[in-house]
């Protein structure tokens, strides 16, 4: 048996980072265990604090790219870690260590970068086999997904974190994994659809239940992607009476009311969809594969059945110009007179692996990436703005967001910036 501790970094340029529990290393401790190891997670490491360890075979670190970046994140903690402890094995995981893998070379902190699922390779790791700096397994397949145990849901654990939906406390769960669209700013673009079995997500939710929650943020983007799927997962859902808030795509929702309705009737309260944009132009810049028109009916047709939206839109795309801020401003007007319609309006972000940064000469956007850690959505309402247009410089697409923001503070998710 080998012990390991998996560190979770705090995200300390959010308002709260204290809502959601990260998921991924619920899956592995869940896994790990099953096969014999001992895993403790720290999701609130303390730099000052690190002498603990001796008894640890193995130190992880799971964080997102902001995560890694901030002042006594991820990096940081690295840094301590190799200092105290030059002996032990020092692995990364998670978004951060699936795309930034050159930097973290560069960093030079690591024995092994694992990039994408993390199960097998953090195995092989625990039960000392010889490996690459870089492990890079093959994608999970769904039957190897659905012959894992359930993430670890401790209920003292999971309390620490607090979100509510509708005034009822509630946790995050996943239905399937990766997404078959083709978003050029999204690092998971056509990573294809591996899905959880409807008995799989039966069992996760039953955990749910058991752990004192009755209501639940399915987190994955694909939940509402097929008719025939949410049908499915809504008949396990609805004997449980539980609430729950999921994702949908707009194509299907602006075209299927029913869908809508069976999601109200198992319990949804509030489906959330990427916009992105109230320009066409924009849209098809970034291949996210539907029209306008979809987003409008999308919007229509949840709130029409009485159900909360939330509209993710986007500011700072490539080609962004007045005008498209413009008719991005015109979609968040036709619903605002709406108390259930809420948007959110973040900066893009060029991320490692995503079309865009690695195709930049296609596109009308300009980085300006120094001094920045990542993150699209801060403290008070700020965001860090990266980029730029032939039209727009940083500074305008700042002010937009903050204008749009603060005309429709009422249907906004979130804080506004008050600067």
């Amino acid at each position: 048996m080998s012990k390991a501790v998996i560190f979770i970094p705090r995200s300390i340029f959010l308002d709260s980072d204290r809502t959601m529990p990260a998921l991924g290393p619920l899956y592995l401790k869940s896994f790990l265990e099953l096969k014999g190891h001992k895993i403790y997670i720290d999701d609130s490491p303390d730099l000052g604090n690190l002498f603990w360890l001796d008894s640890y075979d193995i130190l992880a670190i799971s964080c997102t790219t902001p995560q890694y970046y901030e002042t006594n994140g991820g990096r940081d903690l690295a840094r301590e870690l190799r200092k105290k402890y030059p002996d032990k094995k020092l692995i990364i995981g998670g978004a951060h260590a699936t795309h930034y893998t050159s930097e973290l070379l560069k960093d030079d902190f690591f024995d092994h970068i694992v990039v994408g699922d993390g199960e097998l390779a953090f195995l092989d790791i625990l039960e000392g086999k010889n490996l690459p700096k870089i492990i890079s397994y093959p994608k999970l397949t769904e039957e190897q997904i659905n012959s894992f145990p359930i993430p670890w849901r401790e209920k003292n654990y999971l309390s620490t974190y607090m979100y509510q939906i509708g005034g009822i406390n509630a946790t995050t769960a996943m239905t399937g994994k990766n997404c078959p669209m083709g978003c050029k700013y999204c690092e998971n673009r056509r990573s294809g659809i591996t899905l959880f079995s409807p008995e799989h997500v039966d069992k996760e939710i039953e955990s749910i239940k058991e752990a004192g929650f009755n209501a639940i943020m399915f987190f994955d983007d694909i939940f509402a992607l097929t008719e025939e799927r949410t049908k499915k997962l809504c008949e396990v859902i609805k004997p449980y009476n539980m609430v729950f808030r999921c994702f949908g795509h707009a194509k299907l929702l602006s075209k299927n009311k029913e869908v809508i309705q069976i999601l109200k009737d198992a319990g949804c309260r509030e489906i959330g969809f990427g916009a992105e944009s109230g320009d066409q132009r924009i849209l098809d810049i970034v291949d996210k594969g539907n029209k306008i028109e979809e987003v409008f009916q999308a919007t229509k047709n949840i709130l029409d059945c009485g159900v909360k939206v939330s509209a993710f839109l986007m500011i700072g795309l490539p080609g962004e110009t007045k005008e498209s801020i413009k008719k991005t401003e015109e979609y968040i007007a036709t619903f605002a007179g709406n108390p259930n319609f809420k948007f959110d309006y973040t900066i893009f972000f060029p991320y490692n692996g995503t079309y865009i940064k690695e195709h930049l000469k296609e596109f009308d956007l300009n980085l300006h990436l120094e001094g920045s850690i990542g993150y699209y959505k801060g403290k008070g309402g700020t965001a860090e703005c990266c980029v730029s247009t032939s039209e727009l410089s940083q500074e305008d697409i700042i002010a937009e967001r903050d204008r749009i923001t603060k005309k429709y503070k009422h249907n906004f998710k979130g804080t506004v910036n008050k600067d």
